[in-house]
């Protein structure tokens, strides 16, 4: 131990001081929730009076919180008490004796008289004090009186009947610590190896709790290798215990696992992933519970809990948690075909990915710590011109060159009414990041950054750019330009919101093209499906990065099956053309009866895979894909063909005759049959290519 920190203990009088002095020591970040306290602390002239309502999950650091700002108001030589109310006598005597000691006179009085801080911590809506706290104690206390209230349930919902109460009340939810503040809490407590912290900040997702018992095993057992640790896995688990003490039902439980899987739920999502078939009383039981929030689309689980009950789930049943994820996908698959509004498209792709176990993806799109009131605004008319304000209040430190996207290139699309501009906002409305997408056509060809051209020409043939529509309205490809903010937040919690929106965008289908420097881009792009074009690498004239050129055609891969590819974490169906669909359902024909050709052939990401609880068969999948094909083929064909896909079938389906006998039995010369063959071939190529 440090002299200093020795000196300092010796001088402590007491053991609450020592314990003080070890929580004061310990007690690191939630400076945003403190720079608010502290100025509440010192407000004596709003009106009126505000109760400050902290809350949260278990283990999220609410005591803490209040801990440590009645040090600090008892540090400046303010009066202040914290009560716990769930290890006090439940009757109003106990409380105020609690809250003012024992004296002579009037309680009431003497708390008016100093005005001190009162915390009451572990407050319950439901408990024995609750009602003589609403309806007597406050009602008593002078405006003074700086109160704070914390628990897991917030107090708006418990007062919700009282409507001026409701207006005095401050909410300060609390989430997990943000990665600085984690890290700065591990090496508070000594841990300062490097990728031990590492893994100790992604198993614990900043819970407050999780990081502290993490701590404990690892400085105690002097832990080297934390993600090999096994003993974590039943911390989690008694963690997940935890957070859900308030339900004592196991099939509530069950449902709310199934919750954790994704981001948001609403009846339909979770009787699909939970395998239930009647949910209704399940999804009215739930939006009671601490742990669930109102979302944008129905109900979410806290982010916090989410992590550690999912973690959980993913180590205790490992089959269900993949099961349950696999329902999930095939239910936001299901919505998707049916959804008609483009902005429900949009958000149910978005929310597919959050089932993506991806971390760089998640931090980027989904990240718990994103900021609090940002919103991405789809911008028109005088508001577009934030972005160029934004791009050049930014210039060099953004390191984007002219030819990714200079002022005057911005300037120009910003002017194009077909672009489509997104720009997140700050609670305030403050512009803070932005994102172009660019509807490729003849209006648009002369406005787009250079590198964007040169991928174009690297993708698409002269005949293809001929072809392009000439409106903007008509066209289904899309230049997606970088996504332009301050480097310091480039893929971080600042612009996940944006980052979130953007995913939106692919349910349109059709045709993507991105070309950027920034690194982070790069990897999104990757784990999204898009394939690299190094011929379309641009190098800029005034040096600085590369700027690569990157497609994702999903008018090729079919949206369906590059979800399941990219959430299942397989690279994508390689995007084919007529021909090349041709070529390789020949190859596919020519190996039928050989599961390995088909598991390997591109065409499986043209037919839709069987579902059911087991892993998809692939190959039975194609096969039957392809002789779905042959049958719309044979249906939609001429008599005179009819010979073409007879062909097919003895030459390719059947397998025990040859093509020799094949030309006999059908009365063809040998010429005629395989001319007959490569007809029927391309009569089922058209209805593959068609789908």
């Amino acid at each position: 131990m440090a002299p200093a920190q020795t000196a300092r203990r010796r001088a402590l009088a007491t053991l609450g001081q020592i314990v003080d002095s070890l929580e004061a020591a310990l007690f690191t970040g939630r400076e945003r929730e403190m720079t608010v306290l502290r100025a509440w602390l010192r407000d004596t002239t709003s009106a009126p009076p505000r109760i400050v309502n902290v809350t949260g999950p278990a283990g999220m650091g609410k005591t803490a919180l209040v801990r440590a700002l009645h040090r600090e108001a008892v540090g400046g030589d303010r009066e202040g008490a914290v009560v716990d109310l769930g290890s006090i006598d439940p009757s109003p005597d106990s409380l105020l004796a609690a809250m003012a000691g024992t004296g002579q006179g009037d309680v009431l009085a003497r708390i008016n008289a100093s005005r001190p801080l009162i915390v009451l911590d572990q407050f319950e809506p439901s408990g024995a004090l609750s009602g003589y706290i609403h309806d007597e104690l406050l009602p008593g206390l002078d405006a003074g009186v700086k109160v704070v209230i914390s628990g897991r349930r917030p107090l708006n919902e418990a007062w919700a009947r009282h409507g001026v109460w409701n207006a005095l009340v401050h909410p300060m939810p609390l989430a997990g610590l943000l990665r600085g503040e984690a890290r700065a809490y591990l090496g508070a407590r000594g841990l300062t190896d490097a990728r031990v912290v590492a893994q100790i900040l992604q198993a614990t997702g900043g819970h407050p709790l999780a990081l502290a018992l993490a701590a404990d095993m690892t400085t105690q057992l002097g832990i080297a290798d934390f993600g090999a640790m096994a003993e974590w896995r039943l911390v989690v688990s008694s963690l997940a215990g935890r957070l859900l003490q308030e339900v004592d039902d196991g099939e509530l439980r069950d449902v709310i696992q199934a919750c954790s899987l994704v981001r948001q739920f609403d009846e339909s999502v979770l009787g699909a992933v939970s395998g239930r078939g009647h949910v209704s009383d399940a999804f009215d039981r739930l939006c009671h519970l601490s742990v669930v929030r109102p979302s944008g689309h129905g109900l979410a689980l806290h982010d916090d809990v989410r992590h550690i009950v999912a973690a959980d789930l993913r180590w205790r049943n490992p089959e269900r948690h993949r099961q349950q994820r696999r329902q999930a996908l095939a239910h936001y698959r299901d919505r998707l075909n049916r959804a008609v509004s483009p902005e429900q498209r949009g958000w149910l792709v978005s929310d597919c990915f959050y089932l993506l176990e991806s971390e760089l993806l998640h931090q980027w799109a989904f990240d718990r710590h994103e900021r609090q009131g940002s919103w991405v605004d789809k911008a028109a008319g005088e508001g577009r011109q934030d972005a160029l304000r934004l791009l050049v209040t930014l210039g060099s430190s953004l390191r984007c060159s002219d030819e990714e996207l200079s002022p005057d290139t911005l300037a120009a699309l910003l002017e194009h009414a077909g672009t489509d501009v997104r720009i997140l906002r700050d609670a305030d409305g403050v512009a803070s990041a932005f994102c172009l997408v660019v509807p490729v056509s003849g209006e648009t060809m002369p406005l787009l950054p250079p590198a964007g051209v040169e991928l174009m020409r690297a993708y698409w043939s002269e005949d293809d750019l001929a072809a392009l529509p000439r409106c903007s309205a008509d066209s289904t490809a899309y230049l997606v330009s970088r996504v332009v903010g301050p480097p310091a937040a480039e893929g971080g919690p600042e612009a996940a919101a944006l980052a979130r929106d953007i995913l939106g965008i692919y349910a349109r289908g059709g045709t993507y093209f991105l070309s950027t420097s920034s690194p982070v881009d790069q990897t999104v792009a990757r784990i999204l499906g898009y394939e690299r074009l190094p011929e379309a690498e641009v190098r800029p004239a005034a040096g600085g990065m590369p700027v690569d050129g990157l497609v994702l055609d999903l008018s090729l891969i079919g949206l369906g099956p590059w979800l399941e590819a990219v959430i299942e974490g397989r690279p994508p169906p390689r995007a084919l053309r007529p021909a090349d669909v041709e070529r390789e359902l020949r190859a596919v024909l020519v190996g039928w009866r050989d599961d390995a050709v088909l598991e390997r052939s591109p065409l499986v990401g043209l037919v839709p895979c069987l579902s059911g609880d087991a892993a998809p068969d692939r190959a039975a999948a194609l096969r039957a894909g392809l002789l779905d094909a042959l049958a719309t083929a044979r249906a939609e064909a001429g008599e005179g063909d009819e010979l073409a896909y007879r062909a097919v079938e003895l030459a390719y389906l059947d397998g025990s005759v040859s093509n020799e006998r094949a030309a006999e039995r059908l009365a063809l010369s040998r010429s005629s049959f395989y001319r007959a063959l490569r007809r029927g071939v391309s009569g089922i190529n058209a209805v593959l290519c068609r789908s």
